[in-house]
């Protein structure tokens, strides 16, 4: 089988005469059943598709990195109630869910649950009690285990929670 590479160039000056196509004053490259119309065609197509390619290409790997991102960490702790294990401040035992609408319910044996809210962004979370945002960084998020460190007024509290039993 021969290989074809033209140009533009070529494209415009290209002849098929017997089966076979003729550019340039090149040597012929023998293709039989071939057309000078479906030759141009085929390669304009080619051409347009290669063109295409790299938005195209682009645009789906964005799209790809967007989805596999934009809800990795969501996924595993959004809508699971979680119960402190180890923490610098909180009781352990209390029990942490992050409801995917945005709500955060916090209750804790012998208190009112406590409703507030939280979102997500690059950094880790924002969590909002009684009207106060704080600043969540997460530092281990795996599915039997999550670690954050909120950023109180004060000293930063460390939180190590783990899938509430029940």
């Amino acid at each position: 089988m021969h290989s074809l590479e033209l140009d533009d160039s070529d494209l415009e000056s290209a002849q098929v005469r017997d089966g076979y196509l003729i550019g340039n004053g090149d040597s012929a490259q023998a293709f039989e059943g071939v057309t000078e119309a479906g030759v141009v065609a085929s390669i304009r197509r080619s051409l347009n598709r290669l063109q295409r390619l790299p938005a195209m290409a682009i645009g789906v790997s964005i799209l790809v990195l967007s989805l596999a991102a934009c809800d990795a960490e969501q996924a595993t702790y959004v809508d699971r109630v979680w119960q402190v294990k180890a923490s610098s401040a909180v009781q352990p035992g209390t029990l942490y869910t992050f409801l995917s609408e945005g709500t955060l319910v916090i209750a804790s044996k012998g208190n009112k649950p406590a409703l507030g809210r939280w979102q997500q962004d690059a950094n880790g979370l924002t969590m909002i009690e009684d009207g106060q945002p704080y600043r969540i960084e997460i530092l281990e998020l795996e599915p039997a285990l999550w670690r954050i460190r909120s950023h109180n007024p004060g000293a930063p509290v460390d939180i190590t929670l783990v899938p509430a039993q029940p």
